[in-house]
């Protein structure tokens, strides 16, 4: 085995997605030593995120602690975004223009009443609109809308850019990212996680505030990470992160997606744009975001002809201007999806392996408080009470820690 360089981290972070480095960028920043090891697999959900903070839009399905969540982390996310831009020198793509839920014909109008419906029970605010009132506001909206749902005071955000923008932000606070770089093995000494071994893959990296580190990069060296807190953030793959996390209960759920680029420059919205089929999301750039299918395949990689057939046709029927437009992407992520529908953070029964995973569609709206929660987790500090549905315990028994030391 060749020579081992050696780091010591009050917190590593397995997976360099929003929420991962979301996580790193909040424990940073509460003071902690911090690393995130990122395996650079391909089908993460962050590329294929369409960046949407639309609490309102799950009223009717979503459970309410996840709606909770979802208001207290959109409440925080522009002071989220802002400090990320400031420490990362980097202006990043978040928008306040709101989201119209179209309706197409009438049966979408009730459907859309029963949501509002759902919304003001849950004291979420939203106003329907009549055709000619949406036209007023998207005016490239198709003729044959005839009615909204209008969430004026719900964001979005480009996740492609928001995560460039986390990645500096955390190597600037004093972080390290190792980029495709894999776990080989985890050690625990009394029930608690102690020390994992990394090893690069083809085309590693190393990202770090201290110029000696970043700059180790090619070979097959070994970095061995003396640890206290190791948290799972890995999206889909969680549960195969570590052999510990088997009872962790996950599956993937495949969504494609379309990057276009609008015609001439022109911004054919400056709304995202719903139907019960598509969302559109403008982007920097003249550039649409077009998602996203749900599809029950495991980890089938392929991009398929009739999901980006049903995408474009679906647009076009609620923008006609995407007939114009240049594809510039097809791709497709995975949703990393719990049985319950709701994330899991928290500690895994004190063995010091904190759990940030299973945000299925939610992921980027719920990151700053899902970073929150999960720092709040290596603290030791209390969590509000809505976030105890999200315990890890609902999936782990005890000694999971000392079942496994070595």
């Amino acid at each position: 085995m060749s020579e081992k360089d050696q780091y010591s981290f009050d917190l590593a972070i397995l997976g360099g997605g929003i929420i991962g480095l979301s996580s790193a960028y909040r424990a940073l920043c509460a003071g902690l030593s911090v690393c995130v090891i990122d395996d650079g697999r391909g089908g993460a959900a962050t590329r294929a995120a369409g960046g949407m903070l639309t609490p309102s839009a799950e009223a009717e399905t979503a459970e309410r602690e996840l709606i909770n969540a979802a208001l207290q982390s959109c409440a925080i996310f522009p002071d989220f975004h802002q400090a990320v831009e400031r420490d990362a020198e980097i202006t990043g793509d978040y928008r306040n223009a709101g989201t119209l839920l179209l309706a197409l014909h009438r049966d979408h109008v009730a459907d859309l009443e029963h949501l509002a419906a759902a919304q003001k029970r849950l004291g979420l605010h939203t106003e329907m609109l009549p055709a000619q009132k949406v036209r007023s506001l998207a005016e490239n909206a198709s003729p044959r809308v005839v009615g909204a749902l209008y969430a004026q005071h719900e964001h979005f955000v480009d996740p492609r850019r928001l995560h460039a923008a986390l990645v500096k932000a955390v190597v600037n606070r004093g972080g390290t990212v190792f980029g495709r770089h894999t776990v080989n093995h985890t050690a625990f000494s009394g029930g608690r996680v102690s020390h994992v071994s990394i090893q690069p893959a083809e085309n590693a990296s190393r990202y770090s505030s201290l110029p000696a580190m970043a700059a180790k990069t090619a070979g097959d060296q070994v970095a061995e990470l003396r640890l206290n807190s190791l948290m799972v953030a890995c999206g889909s793959w969680s549960a195969k992160a570590l052999p510990q996390l088997e009872p962790l209960s996950m599956r993937p759920v495949k969504g494609q997606f379309l990057r276009l680029r609008e015609p001439f420059g022109d911004d054919l919205t400056e709304h995202v744009l719903r139907t019960p089929d598509v969302y559109i999301v403008p982007r920097h750039g003249g550039e649409l975001f077009c998602g996203a299918s749900s599809e029950e395949v495991g980890y089938d990689q392929t991009t398929t002809g009739g999901a980006v057939m049903d995408l474009l046709q679906h647009a076009f029927r609620a923008l006609p201007g995407v007939y114009e437009c240049e594809v510039l992407e097809t791709g497709h992520g995975f949703r990393p999806a719990t049985r319950d529908n709701l994330p899991v953070i928290g500690e895994v029964e004190e063995t010091g392996i904190i759990m940030n995973t299973g945000h299925f569609r939610h992921g980027v709206m719920l990151a700053p408080i899902s970073a929150q929660l999960a720092v709040s987790a290596v603290l030791g500090e209390d969590v509000p009470d809505y976030a105890t549905a999200f315990s890890a315990a609902r999936y782990f028994g005890e000694g999971v820690g000392e079942r496994r030391d070595d």
